[in-house]
């Protein structure tokens, strides 16, 4: 697996989160008025529409403060991966700015970072 595949994949997980997020907010919203129709008060009104928002903040927050790391140096790739693209990451970042590895070398594999001198 490559770096760009790795962050990808997290990408679609944190973007899922966000669609879920979304949902649950539009849902609450869409509802709001048949739960106010039917006489039920705010507190339930708020029941509807708070997870929506909730889940939705946490996933962003997340997203650009603790999810999208880089695969060798751990920097925080967070405000560069998520400015464009929703999917996938956008394929001109090439390079992690903080080490300069490139995103298409695979990730892992045992590495040779700390072999003995021979």
């Amino acid at each position: 697996m490559t770096g760009r595949e790795y962050l990808n994949r997290r990408k679609r997980w944190v973007f899922g989160g966000v669609a879920v997020g979304i949902v649950l907010l539009v849902g609450g919203l869409v509802g709001l008025p048949l739960l106010v129709g039917a006489g039920l008060d705010t507190p339930a009104v708020s029941a509807v529409v708070v997870p929506g928002v909730v889940v939705f903040v946490a996933t962003v927050v997340a997203g650009q403060k603790f999810l999208f790391r880089c695969p060798w140096c751990r920097g925080n790739l967070g405000a560069l991966l998520t400015q464009k693209g929703v999917w996938r990451t956008d394929p001109r970042v090439r390079f992690c700015p903080y080490c300069g590895t490139d995103l298409d070398d695979p990730v892992g594999g045992g590495g040779d970072w700390d072999a003995p001198v021979e």
